[in-house]
C-alpha cells in the first residue's frame, strides 16, 4: 500500500514539473509584454509641442497594439525578442520622444 502511495505522487510530480515550467514561462512572457505595452502607453503623457493631441493619442494607441499583436503568445513571438524590445524602450523613451520613437517600436 505504503509503496503504490509513493509510486503515484512520484508520478505526479514527473508529470507536474514540465507543467510547472511551461506556467512560469509563460508567466515571464505575458509579464514582459505587459511591461513594454506599459512603457508604450506611458508616453499617452509626453506629447511633442508639435504633434496634435489626436493624433499622438492615436499613435500610442496603435503602438501597444501592435506590440500585443506582434507578441499575442509565445508561439508568434520569442521571448528573447521581446525583452531585447523592452530594453530597448528603456533607452529610447529616457530622452525626447516623437512620432519617429513611436515609428522605431
Amino acid at each position: 500500500m505504503w509503496l503504490s502511495i509513493c509510486a503515484v505522487l512520484c508520478v505526479l510530480v514527473v508529470l507536474l514539473i514540465p507543467l510547472f515550467r511551461q506556467v512560469m514561462a509563460l508567466r515571464e512572457y505575458y509579464a514582459s509584454v505587459k511591461s513594454a505595452k506599459a512603457k508604450v502607453e506611458s508616453l499617452q503623457e509626453r506629447r511633442p509641442a508639435d504633434v496634435p493631441d489626436e493624433q499622438w493619442q492615436r499613435a500610442v494607441e496603435w503602438t501597444s497594439n501592435v506590440i500585443g499583436q506582434i507578441y499575442f503568445s509565445p508561439e508568434c513571438g520569442d521571448l528573447a525578442s521581446l525583452k531585447r524590445l523592452d530594453e530597448l524602450l528603456d533607452e529610447k523613451l529616457d530622452g525626447q520622444v516623437d512620432l519617429g520613437t513611436l515609428r522605431w517600436v
